[in-house]
């Protein structure tokens, strides 16, 4: 079975690598992971992971790493796709996925709420321009 590329740029394939470099560099510093090069990490090491040691990750990346929050969202969403990849496309040769339980699917990755006053919301008469915060205030007196 042939698998399809996602539609993302080169940098943002390089960052998911450096991502997912720093997921398993602190399995490794942390003994979640027998120790040994990052190519040699068990499927199982990922299978067995808790939700407590994503949380762990997630202060590490917060606090010892100096992240700041929407890049520990953006490191985490990496990983999410990465588990949801293992558990839901990839198959071993007799079709069954290669991870069985997906620790990431139990973690909540807040996104950074867009702003409600964009251009568009200016321009669609939602918010006052300067010459109309002038007009509204002399209205009011």
């Amino acid at each position: 079975m042939v698998s399809q590329l996602p539609d993302l740029s080169p940098s943002s394939l390089l960052e998911y690598i450096y991502d997912y470099e720093t997921f398993f560099n602190y399995l490794l510093a942390e003994g979640l992971t027998p120790a040994g090069p990052i190519s040699q990490i068990p499927l199982e090491t990922l299978e067995k992971l808790s939700l407590n040691s994503i949380l762990g990750y997630r202060f590490h990346l917060l606090t010892k790493a100096g992240n700041s929050r929407t890049t520990v969202s953006r490191k985490l969403s990496s990983l999410r796709t990465l588990f949801n990849y293992l558990n839901q496309k990839a198959e071993d040769e007799n079709f069954n996925p290669l991870l069985i339980g997906n620790v990431m699917a139990k973690v909540d990755i807040r996104k950074k709420k867009k702003s409600k006053y964009t251009a568009a919301s200016i321009l669609a008469g939602k918010l006052l321009r300067d010459n109309e915060i002038t007009e509204f205030v002399e209205y009011i007196n």
